[in-house]
């Protein structure tokens, strides 16, 4: 592959994963520098949150202490961001997260194994 061919990947969003809803009633949440923000979907090494147009979150920052509260347990985790989309009259905010621990990523795992059960039925 030529080296504009290798620029042009890095550039290109490629979304192949399903990402897991979260009720609106969930338990759910992030704290990103002091403030909480709704977690609107997760999926195993990301999660996705809605932010005012106010917050100051540009793409490719990466977040160095961020908390997920997940089942009732609080996750440490570290992160980048992806991408800001418009979504009404909010933005959504897609962080990848890095540098996850083993324990956190089965934490996260187990989650969406439950919700996948939840959401499609399975036994």
């Amino acid at each position: 592959m030529t080296a504009s061919g290798n620029q042009q990947t890095k550039n290109k969003i490629i979304r192949d994963v399903f990402r897991f809803p979260v009720e609106k009633n969930s338990t759910m949440s992030v704290v990103i520098e002091g403030t909480t923000f709704e977690v609107i979907n997760i999926v195993a090494n990301g999660i996705g949150i809605l932010i005012d147009k106010d917050v100051t979150f540009d793409a490719d920052r990466h977040l160095d202490s961020i908390e997920l509260y997940l089942d009732g347990e609080k996750l440490h985790l570290q992160g980048r961001i992806i991408h800001i989309s418009p979504r009404e009259f909010q933005l959504i905010c897609g962080i990848e997260l890095i540098n996850i621990s083993k324990e956190n990523a089965e934490k996260i795992s187990s989650y969406l194994q439950k919700t996948r059960k939840h959401l499609f039925g399975e036994k």
